[in-house]
C-alpha cells in the first residue's frame, strides 16, 4: 500500500509539471495570448512545490497522508476564492 501511494505521488507531480510546462510554453510562443490567471497559476505552482518536496523527502507514506493529499484540492480553491475576494488578480 506504501509503494502504491508513491506511485501516485509520483504521477501526480509529472502530469502536473508536464502540464505546466506546456501551458508556460505556449503562453510563452504565442506572444499574443492575454494572462489572467496569476492567481491560480500562483497557487497551482505552490501545491506542485509542496507536493514535490514531501514525496522527495520520505519513501513511504503513511494513510493518513493519502487524506491530507486529498484535502490539497478543497484548500487550495478556497484560497484562490480568498485571494480573488482580497483583490490579488
Amino acid at each position: 500500500m506504501m509503494r502504491s501511494m508513491t506511485s501516485v505521488y509520483t504521477g501526480v507531480i509529472l502530469r502536473a509539471s508536464l502540464l505546466l510546462g506546456i501551458l508556460f510554453s505556449f503562453i510563452y510562443f504565442r506572444g499574443g495570448l492575454a494572462w489572467e490567471f496569476a492567481t491560480e497559476t500562483l497557487v497551482g505552482v505552490v501545491l506542485i512545490i509542496m507536493v514535490g518536496l514531501v514525496s522527495s523527502i520520505k519513501t513511504t507514506f503513511p494513510m493518513f497522508w493519502s487524506l491530507l493529499a486529498i484535502l490539497c484540492y478543497p484548500i487550495f480553491v478556497s484560497l484562490i476564492i480568498a485571494m480573488h475576494a482580497f483583490g490579488v488578480e
